[in-house]
């Protein structure tokens, strides 16, 4: 695992824990629904972010009797896991949102608070997204690496 790759994944945790209380604070004070469902969209992101770390970390172990191959596969499983945990949680947590508030709809005050923070929690993902591409581009000039991805974005 490359320091890079673990930057890129605590500076997505630490952005993801200032959104998640952020938008835990406007959705207390709106009583907006749906902010409430961006704020269980953020914790599930940030526990995903420990969970990469944690698959980042587990193929480092060496080979023993129960996995003579090693334990190098494994990133792979839990990255499957955090698609399934994106999936699920946001899921059942709309689907939940969606039948408590038809049952008993509440009225949503400060209105304009929701669009505020919306539009700020854009600025810790584009500094993410500018930390991963930087990323992605000092993959991209190792020799033969360069070709391929060419030939992914010209077919």
């Amino acid at each position: 695992m490359t320091s890079s790759s673990r930057t890129a994944i605590f500076a997505a945790l630490a952005g993801n824990c200032l959104i998640a209380a952020t938008k835990f604070g406007a959705a207390l004070l709106t009583g907006s629904s749906a902010m409430m469902s961006e704020v269980i969209h953020s914790v599930v992101d940030t526990g995903n972010e420990i969970l990469l770390l944690y698959g980042l970390r587990r193929p480092q172990l060496p080979a023993d009797e129960e996995f003579p191959f090693g334990h190098g596969k494994e990133v792979y499983f839990w990255s499957f896991v955090v698609a399934l945990l994106i999936f699920a949680a946001g899921a059942g947590f709309s689907i939940y949102k969606g039948i408590s508030n038809f049952i008993s709809p509440t009225p949503v005050e400060y209105l304009y608070v929701n669009y505020i923070v919306i539009g700020l929690s854009a600025i810790p993902v584009a500094e993410n997204l500018q930390l991963c591409r930087i990323r992605v581009g000092h993959i991209a000039v190792r020799p033969g690496v360069r070709n391929s991805l060419q030939l992914v974005t010209t077919s």
